[in-house]
């Protein structure tokens, strides 16, 4: 559930970003900050997993890694500022 809800969460930066002509640094900060927080979400449920017993634990893990993954390559390549 996580999962699908967080590749929402991505699929909508990215649309943002492309919707945006000539973004603004204030359009940069906040698709920096809302990349962040959803970085932080992947770490908060990669601790909660290692707490509990997941049938599919390790999936739900590369789930998480790939997510990461792509955020922080959207990060390099679509929110460098100049």
């Amino acid at each position: 559930m996580f999962v699908a809800e967080l590749r929402l969460y991505i699929d909508f930066l990215k649309k943002e970003i492309e919707r945006a002509l000539s973004p603004s640094a204030r359009d940069f900060k906040s698709w920096e900050k809302y990349s962040e927080n959803l970085l932080e979400g992947i770490e908060h449920y990669r601790d909660l997993a290692s707490n509990y017993f997941l049938k599919k634990k390790h999936q739900f893990e590369q789930d998480l890694e790939e997510a990461k993954m792509e955020i922080l390559q959207i990060q390099e390549s679509q929110l460098q500022i100049g």
